[in-house]
């Protein structure tokens, strides 16, 4: 029997041009929604979602929570940030998607901490028709 040699390079990576094109759109759909939050460019958000978005996140205090509506999700991720004192940055770790659900997980990043204070996030979002129509975000641990 002959083994085709195969390079590392075919076995690491996954171009985007050998992906789903649907899964590629809505990563970046995703992603460019993320950039205008982070940003606070609210108005900018707003073109990647759906105006029935629906938001799920523990409140501050740990008791689930949730959001129906753009702005309603947005005032309570907004608020979400300033009582629990959310000042680490965070980046993006990982991406899984699977047809209309991405998934992106992200890890406390401060310089100048020994150890993050934050915990580990997990964002999931549902896409159809080319808007982010919902996400529900899962914390962990602290890293």
């Amino acid at each position: 029997m002959k083994f085709r040699r195969v390079s590392a390079s075919v076995l690491t990576s996954r171009p985007e041009t050998r992906r789903d094109p649907a899964i590629v759109r809505n990563e970046r759909l995703v992603r460019a929604y993320l950039d205008a939050f982070v940003r606070r460019d609210l108005e900018a958000a707003r073109a990647f979602c759906a105006p029935d978005l629906r938001m799920q996140a523990a409140e501050p205090d740990g008791t689930p929570g949730e959001a129906l509506g753009f702005d309603e999700a947005m005032a309570f991720s907004l608020r979400r940030i300033e009582a629990l004192g959310l000042s680490v940055r965070y980046e993006v770790v990982d991406t899984l998607s699977d047809g209309d659900r991405v998934a992106l997980l992200f890890a406390p990043v401060d310089p100048e901490a020994v150890l993050p204070a934050e915990p580990q996030r997990m964002v999931v979002y549902t896409i159809r028709d080319g808007l982010i129509r919902s996400l529900r975000v899962y914390e962990g641990p602290t890293t």
